[in-house]
């Protein structure tokens, strides 16, 4: 598959015998990684993945190749693997932030809310500015009909990033749904200003 017709191996193909080779040179594990990354950047996901893993088995604690594996199979929809990588790069490094938001994140959208607002005030914990973790626990106050925390998260989120436009629709959304209308036309009315 990685062939040219009647001309051996392709130099340019990522994968040769479970090696990244370009022009007959094996490449290092920080080149692998610079290559996976630039594919998974140009959402070639394909071609990403099977490199992050090259560099896994070569190193199994690269944290970045665990993490950015990680983000594939959440884009996949691949949740248990993208758990069990995000969850080796929190063994590895308890302290990395966006860990700890990633699996939040399938388990707020799996709807394990407790689970998930763990995982988001871990982040936060980590990364006190940390925008997206503070608008996310927001909704989930608000799916838990704590209207009073899920404003004061998605005003936090808003604070650090005054030009976040999610957290000025999510708070709209919290003032419609408590019918506190003028505010929610102002959140609407900011948000639109963003986009």
């Amino acid at each position: 598959r990685c062939q040219r017709e009647g001309r051996g191996f392709d130099p340019l193909c990522p994968l040769q015998n479970n090696k990244m080779v370009t022009n007959n040179k094996e490449l290092t594990i920080n080149e692998l990684f610079v290559k996976a990354t630039k594919f998974h950047q140009d959402n070639n996901l394909e071609a990403a993945e099977p490199l992050y893993k090259i560099i896994l088995n070569k190193d199994s604690n690269f944290i970045s190749a665990h993490d950015n594996l990680g983000l594939i199979y959440k884009n996949k929809g691949e949740n248990e693997k993208a758990k069990t990588c995000f969850k080796k790069v929190i063994e590895i490094d308890p302290n990395y932030s966006s860990a700890h938001y990633n699996i939040a994140s399938i388990f707020h959208k799996m709807g394990k809310l407790e689970v998930a607002k763990s995982y988001y005030e871990k982040a936060i914990e980590i990364k006190p500015n940390y925008t997206e973790a503070y608008n996310n626990l927001g909704i989930i106050f608000n799916q838990l009909e704590e209207n009073e925390k899920a404003i004061l998260y998605c005003k936090k989120a808003i604070d650090i990033n005054s030009s976040f436009f999610n957290a000025h629709y999510n708070l709209g959304l919290i003032f419609q749904k408590i019918d506190e209308n003028e505010k929610a036309i102002n959140c609407y009315e900011n948000a639109i200003k963003i986009n």
